[in-house]
C-alpha cells in the first residue's frame, strides 16, 4: 500500500511540473545549432509572454496559420519586443539535446532574429 501511495505522489509531482516554462536563453552558438542565425555577441532583447505546444503538425499549422507548410513551430509578435511561441512538443531525443523545435522558436524570440542558417 505504501508503494502505491508513493507511486501516486510521484506521478502527481510529475504532472504538476510545468514542462512548457520558458527555458533560459541559449547561447548564440547553441541557437545556431538549432538553425537560427544568431551571431556571437548578440544579446537577448525579446520577451516571451506566452508559449503553446501541440502534439501534431496540423495543430501547429493551425495555430501558426500556415496550413500549406511543414513547420515545427512559429514565433508570433504580440507587441514591441514581446512574443508568443508555438511549437510541436517532441519527446524523442535529438543531438544535441537542446536542438528542439521549442528552443528554435525561443531563439527567434529571445534574440529577435528571423534569419535561418
Amino acid at each position: 500500500m505504501k508503494q502505491v501511495l508513493a507511486s501516486i505522489l510521484v506521478l502527481m509531482f510529475i504532472l504538476s511540473c510545468d514542462f512548457d516554462k520558458p527555458p533560459k536563453p541559449l547561447s548564440p552558438f547553441q541557437c545556431r545549432v538549432t538553425g537560427v542565425a544568431v551571431q556571437d555577441g548578440d544579446t537577448v532583447s525579446g520577451t516571451i509572454i506566452e508559449a503553446v505546444s501541440y502534439t501534431t503538425i496540423a495543430e501547429v499549422q493551425a495555430a501558426c496559420q500556415s496550413p500549406f507548410e511543414y513547420k515545427a513551430g512559429c514565433t508570433i509578435a504580440l507587441s514591441d519586443k514581446t512574443y508568443k511561441v508555438v511549437y510541436i512538443r517532441t519527446f524523442a531525443g535529438s543531438s544535441p539535446l537542446y536542438n528542439t523545435p521549442k528552443n528554435h522558436e525561443y531563439c527567434h524570440a529571445y534574440y529577435e532574429e528571423w534569419e535561418h542558417i
